[in-house]
């Protein structure tokens, strides 16, 4: 059938992921999958002209350049789905220790996410997760409209919490590259809700030591991003090949901004006085993971110890209703090994990861 007379429909498309121990060797796909926000991942391959007097005005010699994947994914963020503590994990790019979740039961499970390099990352008992697999299927199952695409990490990775919203996560990658595949899937889904924006608390104290006796604020939107900075130049590719070597992350940028409605000149003075804030970010579901009363509930904590605040912006005054303003934070590590700029603990009945 010529391209462009028959159609497919969004609504049949699907999405998952796997974790690659090798770097670029493609895994296909079998449960971590996700309801799709939006995917834009696709294969890149620019064509080049040769500039040369030809005796002519035209082209006349074309060739293919570097490989590589670009793109994006969007989901709703829900504990129990794996597809998005896999993206999650390779975002932050370390070590991530399983334990039980406390509570009534020995069921739940807190799995602790660290940052590191994209290479040492293993979960307990687990290998090193060096890239992520994608399968992607663009409308019904037909073989022709599905595609695989390999050695893909995480460049940035932003969560939006917005009122009256789930949590959403936006997934910016770059990999290797990407093929048709024939090998059909069957998404399937849990029943669980993504993160919402009645479970969300935002704590702030002086220190992470005292988070739990700090002081909950109140604000409209909250926006973490975590940018990896990979390497995909010309330096991670080698000649006689066109395709990556190697993505390497390079220094880590990660920035908080919240949105709040303006009443007190306090968050003017942190950023005067060059304050320092030890932040977390909650969402407790309020749902335990098992029948039992008192079990420890679904969630997700994300820890920022160490907070600057970047720039504070004063509301712009132009119609007759509330004041808003935008509070820019960076998060950082402070000069020890032992400490950290972020960390996250997933809360679910996962065994591991």
């Amino acid at each position: 059938m010529p391209s462009g007379d028959g159609f497919r429909s969004g609504w049949a498309s699907g999405l998952a992921v796997a974790e690659e121990t090798v770097f670029g060797t493609f895994v296909q796909p079998t449960v971590a999958f996700s309801p799709i926000g939006s995917v834009s991942l696709h294969p890149v391959q620019p064509k080049e002209a040769i500039d040369t007097v030809n005796a002519t005005r035209d082209r006349m010699q074309v060739f293919q350049m570097l490989r590589k994947v670009e793109g994006s994914v969007e989901v709703n963020f829900n504990v129990t789905e794996d597809f998005c503590i896999f993206l999650l994990k390779q975002a932050f790019g370390g070590t991530m220790s399983t334990a039980f979740a406390g509570g009534t039961s020995t069921t739940g499970r807190t799995h602790t996410l660290n940052g590191g390099d994209m290479e040492s990352n293993a979960a307990t008992g687990g290998a090193n997760a060096k890239a992520l697999s994608f399968w992607v299927r663009w409308g019904d199952g037909d073989s022709d409209t599905a595609f695989g695409f390999r050695g893909c990490r995480v460049n940035s990775l932003t969560l939006t919490q917005e009122m009256a919203q789930p949590l959403k996560m936006n997934a910016e990658i770059i990999g290797v590259d990407g093929s048709a595949t024939t090998f059909a899937l069957t998404p399937v889904f849990g029943g669980r809700l993504p993160l919402l924006f009645n479970e969300v608390t935002v704590t702030q104290a002086s220190t992470l030591a005292s988070i739990t006796a700090g002081t909950v604020f109140k604000y409209q939107k909250v926006e973490l991003t975590i940018s990896n900075n990979l390497g995909g130049d010309n330096e991670s590719y080698s000649l006689g090949g066109d395709t990556l070597d190697v993505l390497p992350p390079a220094g880590r940028d990660i920035s908080l901004k919240l949105t709040a409605r303006y009443d007190s000149i306090t968050p003017h003075d942190r950023w005067r006085q060059n304050t320092n804030t030890a932040i977390r970010l909650h969402w407790d579901t309020g749902a335990t993971m098992t029948a039992i009363t008192g079990d420890t509930t679904f969630g997700l904590i994300i820890d920022l110890p160490h907070c600057k605040w970047i720039t504070v912006d004063e509301p712009e005054i132009s119609d007759l209703g509330l004041l808003t303003h935008e509070l820019e934070l960076m998060p950082f590590r402070l000069n020890t090994n032992t400490n950290f700029a972020i960390q996250a603990q997933v809360r679910n009945l996962t065994t591991g990861y």
